[in-house]
């Protein structure tokens, strides 16, 4: 009636159309769940079983806790965890002559581990975050359902497996994967023939902060060789099939390469930039080939030096975009891409910005 004061009777809205709703709102890492649940009994209930939906998680003391949570209300885990983000930003550097280094990594391995085998079977996406300046042990990612990963650093459960021949993640279903790091070898590891990537049917792959040195490690050529392409000049056919033996991503649809050129080489007056003004050309006549010969939708992005590298928030807003259906960093053009990494730094050397 209209003028009635009464308090609207929040059961007559369908339960079923409830619990659509709030699994959609849960999709910022945790903090509407919370909300909801201290808001009244109803939401309590309903809640409970879409709050985790996505989680966001920032040390490894935050992952005991949540291990501690999940033990201790086992009611409460109904609906798994479908979109995690783990950030080891600002875990403890330790010496590795330090005897608490060890005892560090060993409740770092086993508390991933526990962790892992209890949200891997339902996750769908996943951004992993760690420091350049602490490369952490390795654990199982063995994710059945996970369609899209990004990788800043070099997390050893997802590149170092590529070239010390032990077995990597087992991800069937990836399909998306976005790796950033300004460590050239592990991007060569990645793409070399033996990496767990053949055991994926990747269709959609980004590789940011290409630098200088990658020319050097034969990045391009390595390049050519997964996505199989022919480059003018190499030897052999003209093409290559798609199909054929040692083609890394043959399932391969879209190819996105973000460059960074070094701040110092840019200063310089020695040859420190020779690496950056041979692998552009190169990797554009890669990327050229790719269109040609297999049909791939390829972007090149030249970032500059003057750029803050400010990777940490922009992984979190991908992470949110994509759980909403967005671009995020799957961006059409090097415009929408410039437009998201914001004005040029001034100083970017300063205060640490080039290398955080």
């Amino acid at each position: 009636m209209v003028g009635d004061a009464s308090p609207y009777d929040l059961a007559t809205v369908p339960t079923e159309l409830w619990r659509d709703i709030i699994e959609l709102a849960c999709t910022d890492g945790g903090a509407t769940g919370r909300s909801l649940i201290l808001t009244s009994k109803f939401f309590h209930t309903l809640a409970n079983d879409s709050r985790l939906t996505s989680v966001a998680l920032f040390s490894l003391d935050h992952v005991q806790c949540f291990l501690a949570f999940v033990r201790l209300r086992p009611s409460e885990w109904r609906n798994p965890v479908r979109h995690l983000y783990l950030s080891f930003l600002h875990e403890p550097v330790i010496s590795a002559n330090d005897e608490s280094c060890e005892k560090w990594q060993s409740r770092f391995t086993r508390t991933m581990n526990n962790f892992m085998v209890l949200v891997a079977p339902y996750l769908r996406t996943l951004t992993l975050l760690q420091s350049d300046r602490k490369q952490l042990p390795s654990f199982r990612l063995d994710c059945p359902m996970l369609t899209e990963l990004a990788v800043w650093g070099d997390i050893s459960a997802v590149v170092v497996h590529s070239c010390s021949g032990a077995s990597g993640p087992h991800l069937p279903a990836l399909r998306r994967f976005h790796f950033i790091s300004n460590e050239y070898k592990a991007r060569t590891c990645l793409l070399a023939p033996s990496s767990w990537l053949s055991t994926t049917r990747l269709t959609h792959l980004r590789l940011s902060d290409i630098d200088n040195a990658d020319e050097r490690e034969g990045f391009t050529d390595t390049l050519a060789g997964a996505i199989g392409v022919h480059m003018p000049g190499s030897g052999g056919s003209d093409a290559v099939s798609p199909q054929g033996k040692g083609i890394l991503l043959p399932h391969l649809r879209c190819l996105w390469i973000h460059g960074s050129e070094w701040y110092i080489a840019s200063c310089l007056e020695e040859d420190w930039d020779d690496g950056w003004q041979l692998l552009m050309p190169k990797l554009r006549e890669v990327m050229k080939e790719a269109e040609r010969e297999r049909g791939m939708r390829t972007l090149i992005m030249e970032r500059s030096w003057r750029k803050g590298r400010i990777w940490a928030l922009r992984l979190w807003d991908d992470w949110l975009e994509r759980m909403e259906g967005l671009h995020g960093c799957w961006v059409e053009s090097e415009d929408e891409e410039r437009a998201l990494e914001g004005p040029d730094t001034v100083k970017p050397h300063e205060g640490g910005q080039i290398w955080d």
